[in-house]
């Protein structure tokens, strides 16, 4: 697998395909419906043609009558084919999408200590060091009520938050905690995965054996509007909606002693979308019936100096290519518009050997990156 293989990192496609895959089921209903609908439809059409057949065989409409079965049952095969290949991607997504999801105890060879460590923080009866390194969280914020370096259950953390976060109160956590396994560094043995809460708020804990004692190596936490996922390599994944037109991410990893590593932060910003006519950034022409996202990625967590790249859409959304060689090129105007602003604009081949650099800087090496893309369907 080649280490030139571009993941497009827009903020917007990635909720995109998220929601893609959680409506995944309906999409494929419908499309078994409309090809129900087809068959019957069919069959009417073919049971009419050969009646016709009957009716007329001594006019010589027999030849024609066979004409419209023959296409009639070219055409569903292919609206079969077509509903197989849906359902059949869909599948294997499922599939790509487990195989890099966290695991449930029953799916993983867990040690006997780990076992027992990880059963009683789960329990309350066990303490674990809270590391601050790891904590991302944003509204159940662990750093307001506990110290780096000291070691609480997972009662007292739940009875500190409650007593010293303002968002607590929505906090449902009592009888809500999901037990799921990470392996980090795929070394073969396993962090505890952990998401606590219901309803408007969920607190995710990643907790590792360290020589006998237990480590809180991550935190983060999710709403309505925001949602943390962890891999299991431990890739994780913050996404967040500011509004309608603006939304932010975060990516890092935890490496293989549970320790978090940031990647990059971004933020993208919708204009004209949807929208007919022409489209104005910065007052410059960009282009007629487009529409642009402007992304700031920054890989330093203060964002000294941010990056800025563009992608260009149609009016229905679809991403437009680039033709790089045409000055007029709507992402050539966008990322002078953007330089005009005194930003540091970059395209998307640089935009690329950034986060590479990067992400092997920080140990999040090919092994952990592309981990299960053998499984993953191909991207139209």
């Amino acid at each position: 697998m080649g280490n030139n293989k571009k993941r497009r990192c827009y903020i917007t496609v990635i909720l995109l395909a998220v929601l893609t895959v959680v409506s995944g089921c309906n999409k494929v209903n419908d499309s078994n419906k409309g090809s129900e609908a087809s068959a019957r439809a069919g069959a009417s059409d073919t049971n009419s043609s050969n009646n016709a057949t009957d009716a007329n065989a001594s006019n010589g409409a027999s030849d024609d009558a066979q004409t419209i079965v023959d296409d009639t049952a070219i055409n569903g095969d292919n609206d079969a084919a077509e509903a197989d290949s849906e359902v059949t991607t869909e599948n294997q997504y499922e599939i790509y999408k487990e195989y890099i999801s966290p695991k449930k105890k029953d799916e993983i060879q867990l040690d006997s200590e780990s076992e027992s460590l990880y059963k009683g923080f789960l329990n309350g009866d066990i303490e674990a060091e809270y590391a601050s390194d790891g904590d991302i969280t944003r509204a159940l914020c662990l750093a307001e009520v506990l110290t780096d370096g000291e070691s609480y259950t997972l009662t007292e953390i739940e009875e500190k938050l409650c007593d010293g976060c303002e968002y607590a109160e929505d906090w449902i956590y009592e009888n809500n905690i999901c037990e799921e396994y990470i392996d980090l560094g795929l070394d073969g043995t396993y962090e505890l995965k952990t998401d606590i809460g219901a309803a408007a708020f969920n607190l995710t804990l990643v907790v590792k054996n360290v020589d006998g004692h237990l480590k809180i190596c991550f935190a983060g936490d999710s709403w309505d509007s925001s949602f943390i996922t962890v891999l299991f390599t431990g890739e994780v994944s913050l996404f967040n909606r500011e509004s309608n037109s603006v939304h932010s991410a975060e990516q890092g990893f935890l490496d293989e002693n549970g320790n978090y590593k940031f990647w990059n932060r971004s933020k993208e910003e919708g204009f004209h979308i949807g929208e007919t006519g022409d489209l104005y950034y910065n007052d410059q022409f960009i282009g007629s019936g487009i529409g642009l996202y402007v992304i700031e990625i920054s890989f330093d967590t203060e964002a000294v100096e941010p990056y800025y790249y563009v992608y260009i859409v149609d009016i229905d959304n679809n991403t437009l290519e680039e033709e790089n060689s045409n000055p007029q090129d709507p992402y050539n105007l966008a990322r002078a518009a953007l330089e005009a602003e005194g930003k540091n604009a970059i395209t998307m081949d640089e935009l690329q050997i950034l986060q590479d650099e990067k992400r092997q800087e920080i140990g999040f090496d090919d092994k952990l990156y592309y981990y299960g893309d053998e499984l993953k369907p191909d991207e139209e």
